[in-house]
């Protein structure tokens, strides 16, 4: 065994702490979280010599000292350290407690970089396990980059037995990192769609109204708005032109927050591995092996169906991990034909085929008939309180039934020997596949009109956290038996 072999093996063994600057990041979250009170109590209210004025200012000093020392109890406590077979964990402020976790149950690591934490050369690591959802994951807050890498290799198997030949040991290791490829990188085309699509640009409105209220509390600005709206009414040529350059900015601060949070977005791949990884100013990273991952939906909004775009995300097993920074998502935006055509390149066991079975005819008068509690909740509300609005029926008629139109044509299914996928919606559209080994269950259901119809229900569910469902409904009750007679035969 070589030399720097037995050193990344005393440094496994070895517990870690997590980087100093944990505290004073921690701390500084705590000041952000009592920011309001400290102000309050101990800045504009500091020449009070009220009874409760007093009083508060004592309790929030006992508060922050109590929560200085929590931290540095917590920061003392807590260390980690692996070995050939698991993960273990020291953690506690005043009460310690001790994790021991197989490592054979880590379905996946992230890695997240703020821009701060960069500053310092650091980063943190949520690494997911299959555990219950209250401690399903472990994560690593300030740790060197370095020992991010160290951990991340250890975890993808690259650290290993080598054999006595050290020159066939590193011959192998570099084969392997020739392997791991950038299939996808997002392009600069696919961020303004995004932008567009989303409406992300609408989100500047918001902002718009919060800081117009923030400088209204120090200084009235009422009469000066007032003024320029009256001005603006008057001349419609200054009017347009404002309208148009809100628009224009609005527009602008949508392609720069969706730029900041997926510029940079790439996924890579190895034999056995994922590598997703995005940020702009901070970075995540996800790696995840592809044994995990149980299916892949696929989900189309409303006005992304118009350009064929679809977001693209992962069903794995275990946690999903620190959801801020959506590590289940293997494409935030992509054309659909794209999408498929990378499938087979990252994941050779989800082969997606664009012919599937549509519903049968007899599905779709169900659908219309079927009754709608929505319509009949609604009508009986709005012909006792406002019967003069009527004509309002008609309209969410006419909407009820184009809805479940659309849900019968985009409605399909399709089952392989090793696979199943479907896609449902109406306005919206979702698509799913998942491999038979990888269901939980199979679930087949039949209404009182369904069975007069010779139809079913069938719910797919895959391993998760949570359990992932997909329903499809009104297909033929035949082609629900074989589905569940599918599943029931796991060794064909």
């Amino acid at each position: 065994m070589r030399e720097t072999e037995m050193m990344t093996n005393e440094s496994c063994l070895k517990p870690h702490r997590l980087h100093p600057l944990w505290i004073l990041f921690s701390i500084g979250h705590m000041i952000k979280d009592f920011i309001i009170p400290i102000v309050l109590i101990l800045v504009v209210n500091a020449k009070s010599d009220s009874l409760i004025m007093t009083a508060g200012r004592y309790g929030v000093a006992i508060l922050l000292v109590y929560r200085i020392i929590s931290i540095l109890f917590e920061w003392w406590n807590f260390s980690y350290s692996l070995s050939e077979d698991e993960l273990k964990i020291k953690e506690g402020r005043f009460v310690r407690q001790k994790r021991f976790i197989p490592l054979e149950r880590i379905q996946g690591v992230q890695q997240d970089s703020p821009f701060l934490h960069r500053v310092f050369r650091l980063t943190s690591l949520t690494i997911d396990t299959a555990a219950s959802a209250e401690d399903s994951s472990v994560k690593l807050k300030c740790i060197s980059q370095s020992e991010a890498e160290r951990i991340q290799e250890y975890l993808a198997g690259e650290k290993h037995e080598q054999s006595e030949d050290e020159d066939v040991g590193v011959r192998e290791e570099d084969e392997r990192k020739l392997l791991k490829k950038e299939h996808y990188s997002i392009t600069r085309k696919e961020i303004i769609f995004a932008s567009l699509t989303s409406l992300s640009f609408v989100a500047f409105l918001p902002v718009l109204s919060g800081i117009y209220s923030n400088i209204d509390d120090f200084f009235s600005i009422w009469n000066t708005a007032e003024q320029v709206l009256t001005f603006l009414e008057q001349t419609w040529l200054f009017l347009v032109i404002t309208i148009f350059i809100l628009l224009v900015i609005s527009i602008l601060f949508g392609i720069t927050i969706t730029y900041l949070r997926y510029g940079n977005f790439t996924v890579s791949a190895d034999e056995n591995r994922l590598y997703i990884h995005k940020g702009v100013l901070s970075h995540s990273e996800w790696m995840i092996a592809k044994q995990r991952i149980q299916g892949i939906s696929m989900k189309q909004s409303f006005f992304r169906r118009w350009f064929g775009i679809v977001r693209a995300d992962l069903i794995c097993a275990g946690a999903n991990g620190d959801e801020k920074i959506e590590s289940n998502t293997l494409f935030p935006f992509i054309a659909e034909k794209r999408a498929i055509q990378l499938m087979p390149e990252l994941l050779p066991d989800f082969i997606i085929k664009n012919e599937m079975n549509p519903l049968p005819k007899i599905a779709l008068w169900i659908k219309l008939i079927r009754p709608s509690y929505f319509w009949i909740i609604g009508t009986a509300v709005l012909l006792y309180f406002w019967p003069d609005k009527w004509y309002i029926l008609i309209g969410l008629f006419v909407l009820i039934t184009v809805h479940r139109i659309l849900e019968y044509v985009n409605s399909a299914y399709l089952l392989d020997s090793t696979f199943i996928q479907m896609r449902t919606g109406s306005f919206s559209s979702d698509f799913f596949i998942t491999k038979k080994s990888k269901i939980e269950q199979v679930i087949v259901t039949e209404s009182w009109l369904q069975r007069k119809a010779g139809l079913a229900a069938v719910k797919i569910i895959t391993r998760g956290t949570p359990m992932h469902e997909a329903e499809i409904r009104d297909l033929p009750k035949k082609e629900a038996v074989r589905i569940y007679l599918w599943y029931a035969n796991q060794n064909s």
